[in-house]
């Protein structure tokens, strides 16, 4: 299905669309393997380099990373793919977002407006340890959103050595102990897709949201946090998103991509929320990447 062919429609400031997610989620965009020539510099992460995706609207969304210490491996972020609730889509998947960025120093971000429906900032932040990617949203329409959530994609398509389509190398937190997903499925199968939602202690109960229904695909166990994370191949590098205010954790073993969703929370009319998800990726074992989120997670509880 194209994207020109979903039918859209409006129903109390809500957009409806046709068997999007297969088409939307599953899309893989033909990209150099490599930074271009025209692409901005960071000392984020130890030095990195990124650029926005192309103007077509699958893209739009998207700040692709390489890290110099990982050539040729290039990361994407989209941001976000969706935002929603209980009841609905309020930005859409293939939402009409802008043309282009606006860059400032370590800062990509856009704006995009959908008139009684919903205004979204999104940036993405390049900071020393981390890359922080915030969305705000304001509620235009006439009704409250209820566990409203931003469906934030980290994604692995063209970093081949994190490549990890059998999800042996894919981790989360139940308890206290980290498990690959792997080893959660074959213990307790939540299907046959490879599209899956987790949902995380004190968080919503996902089957109650708007997106987990089009999916139709839930793990039966809560996470202990809202973290994802992957290791490469060879063991040296494990990258992961987190989130200390999670709807949920999201994988798509098939692209492969994680998610860290965050809750927005309830939003009045009028109203405005905004939350965030952190993106790692760091030298070493996953030892690290658990302290580096820990920390996260006990600064973001302070008062």
């Amino acid at each position: 299905m194209s994207l020109n062919s979903w039918h859209l429609s409006r129903r109390h400031g809500v957009h409806l669309y046709a068997s999007v997610v297969p088409a939307v989620i599953g899309l893989m965009v033909s990209l150099s393997f490599s930074a271009p020539p025209n692409a901005l510099s960071s000392k984020s992460l130890g030095g990195l380099k990124y650029w926005p995706g192309k103007g077509v609207t699958v893209e739009r969304q998207t700040i692709w990373f390489e890290l110099d210490g990982l050539p040729k491996q290039v990361f994407r972020i989209v941001a976000p793919e969706l935002v929603s609730d209980d009841h609905g889509a309020y930005l859409p998947w293939g939402h009409p977002s802008p043309r282009q960025w606006q860059f400032e120093k370590d800062r990509a971000t856009f704006a995009v407006r959908i008139e009684d429906v919903i205004e979204t900032k999104a940036a993405v932040l390049f900071a020393d340890r981390q890359v922080e990617v915030r969305v705000k949203v304001t509620n235009l329409s006439d009704r409250t959103w209820l566990n409203a959530n931003a469906f934030t994609c980290f994604t692995f398509t063209h970093a081949d050595a994190f490549d990890d389509k059998r999800m042996t190398r894919s981790f989360v937190q139940i308890g206290n102990t980290w498990r690959t997903l792997a080893d959660l499925f074959r213990e307790r199968s939540p299907g046959g897709s490879a599209l899956t939602f987790l949902g995380v202690r004190g968080g919503p109960d996902v089957q109650n949201l708007w997106v987990a229904r089009q999916i139709r695909q839930v793990h039966p166990l809560r996470l202990a946090t809202g973290s994802a994370c992957m290791l490469s191949k060879d063991g040296k590098w494990v990258a992961g998103i987190t989130t200390p205010t999670p709807a949920y954790v999201f994988n798509n073993a098939g692209l492969p991509c994680l998610h860290a969703d965050p809750l927005l929370g309830n939003i009045e009319p009028g109203q405005s929320a905004s939350a965030s998800s952190f993106l790692h990726v760091l030298r070493g074992s996953l030892k690290e990447l658990v302290v580096t989120t820990e920390r996260l997670r006990s600064s973001a509880q302070r008062p």
